[in-house]
């Protein structure tokens, strides 16, 4: 069963579009400065997340820098990936 949509309700995707992508709500879509914001703490979030789990298992494993490069250049490329697919597309 559908709910009518409403000014603060983006409606259902039609029947038989599983998986199909949900417009966001245009109050939930960043814009402006909030996009620069956004897009600068996911890039900085990726490498020092990943980087940092691979320094504990470079102490764990004494590996030395080996897991720590790997979880910087890992943690670099999805942060850039997840930039891209939120803000970079066209829409």
């Amino acid at each position: 069963m559908s709910v009518p949509a409403g000014p603060d309700r983006v409606p259902d995707p039609p029947p038989g579009e599983d998986g199909a992508e949900r417009p966001m709500h245009p109050s939930l879509q960043p814009q402006g400065e909030s996009v620069a914001w956004s897009a600068l703490g996911t890039l900085l979030a990726g490498p020092i997340t990943w980087g940092g789990l691979g320094w504990l298992l470079d102490r764990w494993l004494g590996t030395s820098p080996t897991l720590t490069a790997i979880g910087v250049v890992v943690g670099s490329l999805t942060a850039f990936g997840i930039v891209y697919v939120r803000f970079g597309r066209d829409g």
